[in-house]
């Protein structure tokens, strides 16, 4: 049986109906709290998607942290920029150094160093999506000093367009074309459209991307970055892969990124990218922020992104 209570306003309200109000009340704030809590997060996250960006883009494929909300290629990439400007500032560029990396970095500085010596290298760069791989290409081209530096990206719209990779390599240097063997020479322009004839043989147009190579090689070392192999078209992956088992005394240093490398490239010499340690993870998430952070969500957010989740 329900006992009465007396209200101030001369009115009774069984004690029963009095828990049962209270509790709404409870659990209401108790939801309003924890709505709080989220959309306070959610803000912080978006701010900060704001002010990191792994510079050069993990084409795997965004520049910073995606708007979902994930920063898991920020922390596993090791790398911290200012958005909206062409480089970081120099205080903002010491903290922007590769966390965690020195490895990497130092395979990457040994085969810079081979090629101003004046010897071929090919390396491909192996890791997971947002691990850092075009991060760590960005290094090498940052440090190539003294090098030409020429940029191709594996895109997926164009994986069913042969060549169109070997193209975006070979496009700068066509001016040399003219120096070729006359069947190299038809060959790669047969495969680029500016002549006539049938489907070139690809050996002829690897000989020939080879030779472009090794020519622009005679003026400076040259440096070429071939990110997302994986979406390359079939044709170009093969010549490609073709050129780098052919790089000996060339100034030549043909690098790969790829999640996956593709049959093309097997054989070739391989740098595995793993995961920041949490160390190194947590002071990268500590130089990036611009303000104070509840512990637990540092937790969760480093845990996020060592561990895979969404």
């Amino acid at each position: 049986m329900s006992s009465l209570v007396w209200r101030a306003d001369g009115k009774d309200q069984t004690a029963e109906t009095i828990a049962t109000s209270s509790n709404t009340r409870s659990h209401g704030a108790g939801r309003s709290c924890l709505t709080a809590w989220f959309v306070g997060f959610r803000l912080l996250w978006l701010s900060l998607d704001q002010e990191i960006a792994h510079r050069g883009l993990d084409r795997d494929r965004g520049a910073a942290a995606p708007s979902g909300g994930s920063y898991r290629g920020v922390l596993e990439t090791g790398v911290v920029a200012v958005p909206d400007r062409h480089r970081p500032s120099r205080q903002r560029e010491r903290a922007a150094d590769l966390l965690g990396r020195r490895r990497e970095c130092d395979v990457l500085d040994r085969l810079l160093d081979a090629v101003r010596g004046g010897e071929g290298r090919t390396l491909v760069v192996r890791g997971q999506p947002g691990v850092g791989k075009t991060a760590l290409l960005e290094y090498l081209a940052e440090h190539a000093s003294g090098c030409r530096v020429v940029r191709v990206a594996g895109i997926e719209a164009e994986i069913e367009l042969a060549f169109a990779g070997v193209h975006q390599l070979c496009a700068p240097m066509l001016d040399r074309l003219q120096r070729l063997p006359a069947p190299q020479r038809a060959a790669l322009r047969t495969a680029f459209g500016l002549g006539s004839g049938s489907v070139p043989d690809r050996f002829l147009v690897g000989l020939a991307t080879l030779g472009l190579l090794a020519g622009a090689a005679e003026e400076h070392p040259l440096v070429c970055l071939v990110d997302d192999e994986q979406w390359l078209d079939q044709a170009s992956a093969q010549v490609l892969g073709f050129v780098a088992r052919r790089l000996a005394a060339e100034s030549v240093g043909l690098v790969f990124a790829a999640r996956v490398p593709g049959g093309e490239l097997a054989g070739l010499p391989e740098l595995v990218v793993e995961g920041l340690q949490e160390a190194d993870a947590r002071a990268l998430l500590e130089a990036a922020l611009t303000g104070p952070l509840d512990a637990q969500v540092q937790d969760r957010m480093i845990h996020q992104a060592r561990h895979q989740l969404p």
